[in-house]
């Protein structure tokens, strides 16, 4: 009797417990790869002719507002930015596609917050103890 509960125990530990994610069968990926490739062949020229036609909007807003930083980057931002390649990560919802961007470099934010400081701005530490000029909520 005692053995047999023992061996019920070892069983349960061993049904019981987190297995290790395995891999993909071979199908799957297969699929997800051919998917990715069929994908490709209309979304990547798609957005490089978005990428090209935000480039060449956001020159001629930078010098048409007489060479302003923020109206140029607010066209090269969302049509530059983004995702230029399908994958199959990307098709099995591990990673995101964004076709338009929205990835603001922290460079630019600095120097928005630079010449602009919100009403948070402040020379002392914010509450998270962040020592910056341009708080605004502890974003930048």
């Amino acid at each position: 009797m005692r053995s047999a509960c023992i061996a019920l125990l070892v069983v349960a530990l061993v049904v019981g417990s987190p297995m290790r994610a395995s891999a993909r069968d071979a199908g799957r990926e297969a699929a997800l790869a051919g998917a990715s490739v069929a994908a490709n062949i209309l979304y990547t020229p798609a957005k490089a002719v978005l990428a090209l036609g935000g480039l060449l909007a956001g020159g001629i807003t930078f010098v048409a507002t007489g060479l302003n930083e923020r109206a140029a980057y607010a066209i090269w931002v969302p049509t530059i930015g983004g995702t230029y390649f399908i994958t199959p990560a990307r098709l099995d919802g591990i990673k995101p596609i964004h076709f338009i961007g929205s990835h603001y470099p922290k460079t630019m934010v600095s120097k928005i917050a630079k010449d602009e400081p919100c009403e948070h701005a402040k020379d002392e530490p914010c509450e998270h103890g962040k020592h910056h000029s341009g708080c605004h909520e502890c974003d930048q």
